[in-house]
């Protein structure tokens, strides 16, 4: 159900319905021996340097320490939300590290993820917060904190850059902990102290997702095996939060257009090329507009 509405919402805001066909004609491309030479890193370690791809796992492991009682079964949608987040994860994970394909390396391939990722931190806080449901004052706890975290970070959006060791694994690790702490804060026999000390393991669990996610990546050397930093472009989800995605619909309408208005290749080797009037490297225009798409200034 949820496809066949993405299917269309797809054809009103992108203007094309299958967004699948289009997906697998660009996997199928970047499959190829020189695009996985141009794009794809044969050394692993560039994944180092990027912390936003901890939020995931560290979501997905609060998800499990959220719900896993003995004794107590798992709700069923809740079990299908997050066995189908995992499945995505491994998947992305198969196809950038035992593949050929840059599923995991570039931002605005991964980004496919965070729908998932943000469903799974949802039903988590909502599990967590189960014990403040009953009370009028207190069920709003969760929702100001979730709510006031991200504002606080808007008056202040600096986060230092850093990698994956050790900062960025504690911080993933502190996540799953905090999920932990939050299940117990129900045990509190006094129900004022048990809603203060979980609306402060929320907020925690929060800020630690948001560092991950928003914290830029280091600066550092080109590893051996790995594409050029000028090709690697940084994601921008520092800035996400005051910032807008039109422009980005906007070019991609156009982008994903290209190939239907230009028409099949008349000749093996025919490739679009992009005429940008911007100096900033859009990469995501090129992969829209059909894969090898060369680009002009």
């Amino acid at each position: 159900m949820v496809t066949a509405l993405l299917v269309g919402a797809s054809a009103v805001v992108v203007g094309h319905a299958n967004f699948i066909a289009v997906t697998w004609q660009s996997y199928r491309f970047l499959s190829r021996p020189g695009q996985t030479r141009m794009w794809h890193s044969a050394n692993w370690r560039w994944v180092l340097n990027v912390p936003y791809l901890l939020v995931p796992p560290a979501v997905l492991g609060a998800f499990t320490v959220a719900f896993a009682r003995r004794g107590r079964p798992v709700p069923t949608p809740v079990l299908v939300v997050g066995v189908a987040a995992a499945g995505q994860l491994a998947i992305y994970a198969l196809v950038q590290f035992a593949g050929s394909v840059q599923s995991l390396e570039y931002y605005f391939a991964s980004s496919a993820l965070w729908g998932a990722v943000c469903l799974v931190l949802a039903v988590t806080v909502a599990e967590l917060a189960k014990p403040l449901a009953g009370r009028p004052v207190a069920r709003w706890l969760p929702a100001a904190v979730l709510l006031a975290v991200p504002l606080g970070y808007e008056a202040d959006p600096h986060v230092p850059a850093f990698g994956l060791a050790p900062l960025g694994v504690t911080l993933a690790i502190a996540t799953v902990v905090i999920a932990a702490a939050a299940r117990g804060c129900a045990r509190f026999r006094d129900r004022s102290v048990a809603a203060a000390a979980t609306g402060l393991t929320l907020a925690a669990l929060a800020g630690a997702t948001l560092v991950l996610t928003v914290a830029p990546v280091p600066h550092h050397r080109q590893l051996p095996g790995t594409v050029p930093p000028s090709i690697e472009p940084a994601p921008p989800y520092a800035s996400a939060l005051g910032g807008s995605g039109t422009n980005y619909i906007d070019r991609y309408q156009v982008a994903a257009a290209l190939p239907f208005f230009v028409g099949q290749p008349a000749y093996t080797g025919e490739q679009l090329l992009v005429w940008g009037h911007s100096s900033q490297k859009d990469a995501y225009d090129e992969y829209a507009g059909g894969g090898g798409a060369g680009r002009g200034q």
